[in-house]
């Protein structure tokens, strides 16, 4: 466009140059980023339409992969938004127009001629006298030069130039930033509102064809694809939309361009007038142009920062629905996952456990029909030998322990795959109501959600409600299929021998045999196929119960979507978490009644009891009552009765429950924080380091087995010694005895220098010895071999890795008078077992014998209404719980002691069952009427772990007479058990009594 004025042409140019061209690149590299999200959603829809023919696990992948890249894409989008969005560009636009602004002149000087005004030009009234004034001086300059030139004319001399000229000062930059920030900023903000209301109904229209993408997608998956869903040319509606925002862009950049015309027209158009009444002064002051500055760029500020939180707010909403579809192809994903790991399990493992067996019954029956006419006797008995070995251990024994372990790993997978899932979403999201994404919103328009909370209290807990059930209904399955397998062995076992049997009979024994065999074959094969049918049933339950689960979560999931239902939502949220916190507040309450009513139970308990031994000691000793001596036969036949019971068991729950130290890893439970300090001191070791290893523990919990499998999972390399004291070593002669028979030397030792030389000189080794605490006698010189052990350790330990074990009791007892704890470098104690670990111990074996539990209510349970009212399977959970429960409190966390009341509970073996009956428990109030010279008995026990006769006598110092008058009633009583030649507490009675010494200072 032509301007009267060259300077104003070329601030224009400069003008376009430095600062427009700012905004347009800006504005442009907007839309190219916009576009390129619409072209890379291209992409990845095409992509994932590949894999659309099939609903299956590659189409499943397909989905995934686009949500990921699409959040991806967004997150690139809203970073890019938040890095240099349009909330930074008024700062950008006002940092180039300060610079465009300083680099043009500050005053232009213009001379020309002088004018008079003309008043009805001027708006304001008030500067008529300084223009009449200004006109009346014009005049009188102009008359005087002519009147002058009046008399040169007379005088004949040239006349003078009567045109008054005047310089003009004109604040040409103050100009151009007022028109900047008075015309050009202003009217960019409408030019603004037209432009992202097009660019947010280009990335709004995006969104929308993704949403109908998604409900196609899930119609697809739920095998009910409906084309309705999916937009007709959908991809040639995407290119309108990209070109839609590419003429926005155009709109803008032309009304742009008039917008920079108009603000350099009106700068046209002023300058003339400059320094003059035309144009006032002020508007052109410092203060002036400064607080429009300020104005302008706030008022920008303000609008683009609300357009720039549209757009955050409206990537995040949109992140947040593909955030939940992906959560939803990655549940997809992972129940293909489990199935396709369930069945390959099932076709690869268990179907062909199954086929081995079909084929062993098929081949056992072929034999019988073509082999037992000529000599049945000699093939039944054959074929029986056969079913004992082959078909029991060989295939059957194979086949229970994998059903054992079968399916249950694949729902916790998917149960912990889910928990990552959930996780993985985002802890908080912004939205705004009902989609106002085409204005600019303000910051209280903008509204939060938390998706994975809204998830954890509705949508998550249902799914795995389902996961839950399903897991239970595969270890049902799994049970009866496994009871089928042993109920197999055993109808073909009883087959033979019953076809044995009718050998016998004069009228067709023989054929009646054959008969009675492959009715047995046939009715075995049945209970085969049974089982098989059991155990085929779970994966086809789980895609039935799964697939429903997961499309009413997906329908959970949809509702988070529609942002109008948030506050609903939210309220929900909020409903459930006060009913959870006044849940706990109960709860704590409760807790709190509970802890505090039963110390004050004990407390009045123990002044009671305290009060009725005074009184009996008054009434005793003034002679009312005779004094009754208390026994319990119950004591003293507990383990006998417990063996007795153990035989009548099964043979494989006699070694299921056998009390010997394990060294199989499934029975090693709980065990792992123990292990992980006996490996982490043999790695030290192995650094050079002084290292020796002490394990305490009580009898039965576990340090044998703990032992084991320390010894089997660390890959030792170099020799390994272990031994176990089962006697008192408390002379030189036994010292030097048992590390001779332990070592194995050529050349007896003779002294523990010899010992200690001998071990220096030779190879590396581990030596493991357990029962450390027979090393003493607590008598004068008692404490002489486990000095000499504690020297030979301390002069070897960078040849020979030692580990010790002690019981807990004597381990007090020795770091109180020898401080033991200073010759060990490492302690390892063994805590006692929680009742989930017992459970789990007890529940791992019983799993493996292939019996069902059927747990008996004690009478008093069984009167119970609340009992009566709940379902069979309730009072199996309640009954189960409270055995457990007890067992764990009556066992004090002792694995071995634990093993020993459940055997005692034992009552009925069925078939395919066992019957398991209630806890009667011992009252063991009778330990307080023990005399101080029994403790004392009980003492010396407990800290040598058990004596024999003799070493009793030597540490007591009496006579063997005396001492079994002591031993022999405490014998008969139960509290002590002689199971060889050592006298030891028995293990029922064992901890009441300790905590009994404990209490009267006998030990520590």
């Amino acid at each position: 466009m032509a301007y009267k004025n060259s300077e104003i042409r070329e601030a224009e140019q400069h003008f376009l140059g430095e600062v427009a061209a700012v905004l347009n690149h800006f504005l442009t590299q907007r839309q190219e980023r916009a576009a390129e999200l619409a072209a890379r959603y291209q992409q990845l829809y095409e992509a994932a339409q590949d894999e659309k023919e099939q609903a299956g696990p590659a189409y499943v992948v397909a989905l995934q992969a686009f949500r990921v890249q699409l959040f991806a894409e967004l997150r690139h989008w809203k970073d890019g938004l938040q890095q240099e969005g349009y909330g930074h560009l008024p700062q950008q636009m006002d940092e180039a127009c300060k610079t465009y602004v300083e680099a043009q002149a500050s005053q232009l000087v213009v001379r020309e001629v002088s004018r008079s005004y003309q008043l009805s030009a001027l708006r304001n009234p008030l500067l008529y006298p300084s223009a009449l004034w200004f006109n009346f001086k014009l005049q009188l300059r102009t008359r005087l030069r002519r009147s002058r030139n009046a008399g040169r004319r007379l005088l004949r001399k040239a006349p003078l130039d009567v045109t008054v000229y005047r310089n003009r000062r004109l604040p040409f930059r103050a100009l151009l930033s007022e028109q900047i920030y008075s015309t050009y900023w202003p009217g960019l903000l409408p030019l603004f509102d037209d432009f992202l209301s097009g660019q947010s109904k280009f990335v709004a229209g995006i969104w929308e064809l993704d949403e109908a993408v998604d409900n196609y997608s899930f119609s697809v998956l739920q095998e009910q694809p409906d084309a309705a869903l999916l937009p007709e040319g959908l991809l040639s509606r995407l290119k309108v939309l990209v070109k839609g925002g590419e003429m926005a862009l155009e709109t803008f950049v032309r009304a742009h361009q008039e917008l920079i015309q108009s603000a350099f027209n009106e700068a046209d158009r002023l300058l003339p007038k400059l320094d003059t009444l035309y144009v006032s002064q002020k508007r052109f002051r410092p203060e002036v142009l400064r607080r429009q500055v300020q104005q302008s760029l706030h008022k920008s500020q303000r609008k683009l920062g609300d357009w720039n939180r549209t757009y955050l707010a409206l990537a995040d909403d949109w992140a947040m629905d593909v955030e939940l579809s992906h959560l939803y192809f990655s549940v997809f994903g992972a129940y293909h996952r489990m199935q396709g790991s369930m069945l390959q399990h099932l076709e690869e493992d268990l179907d062909a456990a199954f086929e081995q067996i079909e084929v062993y019954l098929s081949d056992s029956r072929r034999r019988l029909e073509e082999e037992a006419p000529g000599n049945p006797g000699a093939v039944l008995r054959k074929e029986r030998r056969n079913a004992q070995h082959d078909l029991a251990d060989r295939h059957l024994a194979g086949l229970v322990e994998k059903l054992s372990i079968s399916f249950t790993g694949d729902f916790d997978l998917l149960k912990t795959e889910l928990d990552k899932l959930l996780q993985g979403l985002a802890e908080q999201r912004t939205y705004i109501k009902q989609r106002g994404y085409f204005s600019g919103a303000s910051a209280s328009s903008i509204e939060e959600i938390s998706p994975r909370e809204l998830l954890q209290f509705e949508a998550i807990p249902a799914l795995q409600k389902r996961i839950k059930a399903l897991r239970l209904y595969s270890e049902q399955r799994l049970e009866e299929a496994r009871l089928q397998l042993m109920g197999l062995a055993t109808v073909w076992d009883f087959s033979l021998e019953s076809a044995l049997l009718l050998l016998g009979e004069a009228d067709g024994g023989a054929d009646k045999a054959l008969e009675g065999a492959l009715e047995g074959a046939r009715r075995a094969r049945e209970q085969l196929r049974e089982a098989r049918s059991l155990v085929q049933s779970i994966p086809e339950q789980a895609d039935a119960e799964l697939k429903g689960g997961i499309i009413q979560f997906n329908l959970d999931v949809q509702k988070l979507k529609n942002t109008d239902n948030v506050f609903e939502l939210n309220l929900k949220v909020a409903r459930i978490k006060a009913l959870e916190q006044s849940r706990r507040l109960r709860k704590q309450v409760l807790e709190g009644f509970r802890t505090l009513l039963p110390q004050l139970w004990r407390v009045m308990k123990s002044g009671y009891l305290k009060l009725l031994r005074l009184v009996k000691d008054i009434k005793q000793r003034v002679g009312f009552v005779e004094h009754k001596k208390y026994m319990t036969f119950e004591l003293s036949e507990f383990i006998n009765e417990t063996q007795e019971v153990l035989r009548q068991l099964p043979f494989v729950y006699q070694r299921l429950f056998q009390l010997t130290p394990t060294n199989e890893t499934r029975f090693f439970v709980n065990r792992e924080k123990e292990l992980g300090e006996l490996k982490q001191a043999w790695t030290n070791w192995q650094k050079d380091r002084f290292i020796t290893v002490a394990v305490i523990g009580d009898k039965g919990c576990g340090v044998s087995s703990l032992l084991n499998h320390f010894l089997a999972e660390t890959h030792i390399t170099i020799p390994v010694l272990r031994a176990t004291l089962g006697a008192k070593n408390f002379t030189l002669a036994q010292y030097l005895d048992f590390f001779n028979e332990l070592f194995q030397p050529d050349q007896p030792f003779t002294s523990n220098e010899v010992l200690i030389a001998w071990l220096n000189q030779g190879d590396s080794r581990v030596v493991v010895i357990e029962n450390l605490q027979h090393f003493y006698l607590k008598q004068v010189n008692g404490f002489e071999n486990l000095q000499r052990l504690f020297e030979l350790m301390s002069n070897t330990m960078k040849k020979v890795f030692w580990a010790g074990a002690f019981t807990t009791h004597t381990w007090a007892y020795l770091d109180k008078t020898l401080y033991i704890s200073n010759y060990f470098t490492n302690e390892v104690f063994l805590q006692a077992l929680s009742t989930e670990a017992i459970e789990e111990i007890i529940t791992r074996r019983n799993k493996i014998s292939g019996f069902r539990l059927q747990f008996l209510p004690d009478p008093e349970t069984r009167e119970r209404k609340d009992f009566a009212a709940m379902e069979e399977r309730e009072q199996q959970v309640y009954l189960r719980e409270q055995l457990f429960r007890k067992l764990s409190r009556l066992s004090y966390g002792n694995i071995s002691l634990a093993q020993l009341y459940w055997l005692r509970q034992t009552r009925k073996v069925h078939e395919h069952s066992i019957d398991i009956g209630y806890i009667k428990e011992i009252d063991f109030s009778f330990i307080k009427e023990l005399k101080a010279e029994e403790l004392f008995v009980l003492q010396t026990i407990v800290l040598h772990d058990g004596l024999c006769l003799a070493d009793f006598c030597s540490v007591m110092g009496k006579s063997e007479a005396a001492a079994k008058n002591l031993l022999i009633p405490m014998l008969e009583k139960g509290f002590l058990i002689r199971p060889r030649q050592k006298f030891t507490i028995n293990p029922i009675v064992f901890n009441p009594v300790v905590n009994y010494l404990h209490s009267r200072n006998f030990i520590s």
